[in-house]
């Protein structure tokens, strides 16, 4: 029941993705971030923690968490658009 005011994502390892769908990562599905989140997280969010997230604040994880199924040269690409 703290306040969270930062929070850091680390790119995944293959490993951390098991179980769940890329597709629904890349496309920000909450179940999906609940179960990979509190494995990349610090502070470790938990799946409550995701669920109370504000709307805002989870489409910009999300949006982060989606960016690393990217490679980095076609990253660069999208970006200079």
């Amino acid at each position: 029941d703290s306040l969270i005011e930062t929070i850091t994502i680390r790119k995944p390892k293959a490993g951390e993705l098991r179980g769940v769908s890329l597709v629904d990562l890349g496309n920000i599905n909450v179940v999906a971030l609940q179960q990979v989140l509190p494995r990349i997280s610090t502070p470790i969010l938990t799946a409550q923690d995701v669920a109370n997230l504000d709307p805002a604040d989870l489409l910009e994880i999300g949006a982060e968490v989606a960016s690393f199924l990217v490679k980095k040269a076609d990253r660069m690409v999208f970006q200079k658009s």
